[in-house]
């Protein structure tokens, strides 16, 4: 079975006739321009933590709260928007089940007395099986 007809310098296909696919490909590391974050801009605070789950989600903490994004950017409806602290979450750790234990400031997380360490489901609610733990003196996880 014989492929396309390449072009063809002493016999070997040249390989400068196939560089503009290649040329037009992202580089590794490059900004991706159609990558659009839908974060709130009413919060006008810095993103102070980023990680990816096992499904290519993107959680992204700002301020006091915790979003997660799907690959292209938009926001992920089924994650609700409930997971918000009374002050700044600052480390998102996510877990292999889908859980994601975040930290921060705060000392309340959606309403209840969290007081800087909790775990959400992975729709975005508070995952009752760690109850509320206390860091003593007013701590804070970073």
């Amino acid at each position: 079975m014989e492929g396309p007809p390449f072009p063809r310098q002493n016999g070997a296909v040249c390989a400068l006739a196939l560089a503009p696919a290649a040329l037009a490909a992202p580089l590794p590391g490059s900004v991706d321009p159609s990558f659009a974050p839908q974060l709130d801009p009413a919060v006008g605070a810095p993103v102070q933590a980023v990680a990816v789950d096992a499904e290519g989600r993107i959680l992204v903490a700002q301020a006091n709260a915790v979003v997660r994004l799907l690959a292209d950017g938009t926001r992920d409806a089924s994650f609700g928007d409930q997971a918000k602290g009374n002050d700044a979450v600052g480390v998102l750790a996510p877990m292999p089940d889908g859980r994601i234990c975040v930290g921060g400031r705060f000392t309340a997380f959606a309403g209840q007395p969290y007081q800087g360490l909790v775990r959400l489901n992975s729709d975005g609610t508070l995952d009752p099986t760690l109850p509320p733990v206390s860091l003593g003196g007013g701590g804070s996880v970073a």
